[in-house]
C-alpha cells in the first residue's frame, strides 16, 4: 500500500514540476524517484533474504569438515548419467538451432561447433568419472 501511494505521489510531482515529459530533466527526475520507490524494497529484501545467514552465524561448528573423499562420493551421487546425457543432446540441440539461422561450417561460426564438442567431451568424461568411481 504504502509503494503505491509513493508512487502515485511521484507522479503527481514528476507532473506538476516537469510538464515536458521527453526532456531529460523528466527522465532523470524519473529515474531518481523510481530509484527512492525501490531502494527501501531492495534493503529489506536484502535484510529479509540474509536473515537466515545472520541466525546462524554464532552458532558452534559440528564435526570435523568432510574429507575430499567424503565430498567426491557426494558430488559424483548428485550427477547422473541422466543429466551427462541430457548435456550431450544439449549440445547437439544448440547447433542444430544455431545453424537454421547461421553457417557453423565457416567463420564465427565454428565456435558453436567447438562449444559443442567441448560439452560432449566434458559430459563424457564426467561420466567416465562416475563410472570408475562407482567401480571401485
Amino acid at each position: 500500500m504504502v509503494y503505491r501511494a509513493t508512487t502515485v505521489l511521484l507522479i503527481g510531482l514528476l507532473v506538476i514540476f516537469i510538464p515536458d515529459v521527453d526532456s531529460p530533466a523528466a527522465q532523470t527526475a524519473t529515474y531518481i524517484g523510481i530509484g527512492y520507490i525501490l531502494a527501501p524494497f531492495l534493503l529489506a529484501y536484502y535484510w529479509a533474504w540474509n536473515r537466515p545467514a545472520r541466525a546462524l552465524e554464532r552458532r558452534p561448528l559440528e564435526g570435523n569438515a568432510r574429507s575430499r573423499e567424503e565430498v567426491r562420493r557426494l558430488m559424483f551421487a548428485k550427477m547422473t548419467y541422466g543429466r551427462l546425457a541430457l548435456a550431450v543432446v544439449f549440445a547437439f540441440a544448440t547447433v542444430w538451432k544455431v545453424s537454421a539461422k547461421n553457417d557453423v561450417l565457416h567463420g564465427w561460426g565454428v565456435l558453436w561447433l567447438i562449444f559443442a564438442a567441448v560439452l560432449v567431451v566434458f559430459a563424457g568424461i564426467q561420466a567416465f568419472r562416475k563410472w570408475r568411481y562407482e567401480r571401485t
